[in-house]
């Protein structure tokens, strides 16, 4: 994947439902962008389901921005 040149991709960041509202899921972020920054990464790019509004409203007060629309297509099998 070269669309971003050095990046940090983050898969799946999760904050167990009870211990939301407790700035965890910042905390992950501020270390991840450390980690990104150390390893001279020019981005930190995540992704999350179109559906998650909730998720997105803390990665836009968390200063992430949108800045792609990913699609798929399901090809079945494995």
């Amino acid at each position: 994947n070269l669309i971003y040149g050095r990046f940090l991709y983050v898969d799946d960041l999760v904050t167990d439902a009870s211990r939301r509202g407790g700035q965890w899921g910042a905390r992950l972020l501020q270390g991840l962008e450390r980690v990104a920054r150390a390893a001279g990464c020019a981005q930190l790019v995540l992704d999350t389901g179109l559906a998650n509004a909730r998720a997105q409203r803390f990665y836009f007060r968390a200063g992430l921005y949108t800045g792609a629309l990913r699609f798929q297509k399901m090809l079945g099998g494995g």
